[in-house]
């Protein structure tokens, strides 16, 4: 995610023409705003959503995202290279926090965390091949590619 969120937001800096000291506020922004899109669309089929998530997931972001990019656009203009370096790091660090976070505050659907003890199965008799180096059953003689043991895994 964070080669994406580092691309997006090289290509919108030099995209937009904004004076200083918001030459870095608004890309972190755009680039935040799709962090934020991108994320929830990953993962909103394993999260069972209710109002108070959404909230907690808006609230955190804005927190921990939203506030050190106005931290920009009130401190880049004191003209310290530590400050700003520090400062230019903030949205950064947002982003790596915000992330764990919400994994963190999101409860998972429970057909999300089931995990078979078994391993993969055979989908004609059921029977487990973990540990075998083929996907031939040695039960029933099915040899199903990889592809499909995976889709097999995954349907409940």
């Amino acid at each position: 995610m964070f080669p994406f969120l580092f691309g997006f937001f090289l290509i919108v800096m030099q995209s937009l023409d904004v004076a200083p000291p918001f030459e870095l506020c608004l890309p972190f922004a755009f680039s935040a705003i799709a962090a934020f899109v991108v994320w929830v669309a990953i993962w909103r089929r394993e999260v069972h959503w209710s109002l108070r998530v959404a909230l907690q997931t808006s609230g955190s972001f804005l927190l921990l995202v939203g506030l050190p990019i106005a931290a920009q656009a009130v401190f880049l203009v004191q003209g310290n290279d530590l400050i700003d370096t520090l400062v230019m790091c903030l949205p950064i660090l947002g982003w790596g926090l915000w992330m764990p976070w919400t994994i963190r505050i999101w409860p998972m659907k429970p057909e999300a965390l089931a995990v078979d003890p078994m391993g993969p199965r055979c989908m004609k008799c059921a029977y487990s091949l973990r540990g075998l180096r083929a996907t031939r059953c040695p039960e029933c003689g099915d040899e199903p590619t990889l592809d499909e043991l995976w889709v097999g895994a995954l349907s409940p």
